[in-house]
């Protein structure tokens, strides 16, 4: 959606913030539906890049890390720049001397486009390197660390 594509796909609760902007259960339907009528296929993109941004746009999740952080240590928590890319909470300055070097790396399967990762992920294992990888997917959400 967000490379301009409107999307037909099944029902999974992940999708429920964007059925209004997605075809769900009708592979055929939707597939006719964008094909023959592009102004309802650009009008379900515009609506689902517009849903994408307000729920999960780096000012949402950059949100909900502060939530997440502010529930985690039952402190008030404010964020300078709610567009920063990388979060990273060390606890002294000395405690970077212990992350490194790391390698962090965000990947869901050994399938697909996340074999490279997973591959350079068990390299750096394999070398003695600390590593770090973030899981996502299908209502999934995990953290995985090994030294």
């Amino acid at each position: 959606m967000l490379a301009g594509v409107p999307v037909v796909a099944t029902a999974t609760p992940a999708l429920d913030a964007l059925a209004s902007s997605v075809v769900l259960d009708d592979f055929l339907g939707g597939l006719r539906l964008y094909l023959g009528d592009k102004e309802r296929a650009d009008a379900d993109v515009a609506r689902g890049r517009q849903v994408i941004h307000r729920a999960y746009g780096q000012v949402a999740i950059a949100a909900a890390w502060v939530d997440v952080i502010a529930a985690a240590t039952h402190t008030q928590v404010r964020i300078a720049r709610p567009d920063a890319q990388l979060i990273l909470a060390l606890h002294l300055i000395q405690d970077l001397d212990l992350a490194l070097p790391v390698l962090l790396t965000i990947a869901e399967t050994n399938l697909g486009p996340h074999r490279f990762t997973r591959s350079l992920t068990n390299n750096a294992r394999s070398a003695g390197l600390a590593t770090a990888t973030l899981q996502h997917g299908f209502e999934n959400v995990g953290l995985t660390c090994a030294r």
